[in-house]
């Protein structure tokens, strides 16, 4: 039961970080890329990838963790189960939509790419605070 509370303090942790950091993403940092200049998108993107790395690598890594052991204690749970389709869907839309809009940003602007980025990102924006609510209302439950 013990490795339960902590597998679960350490998804909850996580996870709530990763809400907090997209929200913040998704409403103040990335509409901001709008306004950084054709000549210096390429080391304002390489800035920031490198920056964020350092914030938002360590509890996504933790998230899949802690979900895989969570999933070993709670093969059946239900709401374990759409929490662990929400982090699918998160780490599919990181990986296939907005890396590779990054990956342009890294050598020019594009509006479009800037567009896309944003709007790609509500998946990520939504997901992860649903997921959160899945995972609390599991933890409430048991």
């Amino acid at each position: 039961m013990e490795s339960l509370n902590i597998f679960f303090t350490l998804q909850l942790l996580s996870n709530f970080w990763m809400v907090a950091i997209i929200l913040f993403v998704q409403f103040v940092h990335y509409p901001l890329f709008y306004h950084v200049d054709n000549e210096h998108m390429p080391l304002f993107s390489q800035n920031h990838q490198s920056r964020i790395s350092f914030i938002v690598i360590p509890p996504m890594i933790t998230e899949v963790i802690s979900y895989i052991l969570l999933l070993t204690l709670l093969p059946d749970s239900f709401l374990l189960l759409l929490s662990g389709i929400c982090l699918f869907f998160i780490w599919g839309s990181t990986f296939f939509l907005q890396v590779p809009c990054h990956q342009i940003l890294l050598e020019r602007k594009e509006l479009t790419t800037i567009k896309k980025l944003n709007q790609t990102n509500y998946i990520r924006t939504i997901l992860w605070p649903i997921k959160f609510i899945l995972l609390l209302t599991l933890y409430i439950q048991i």
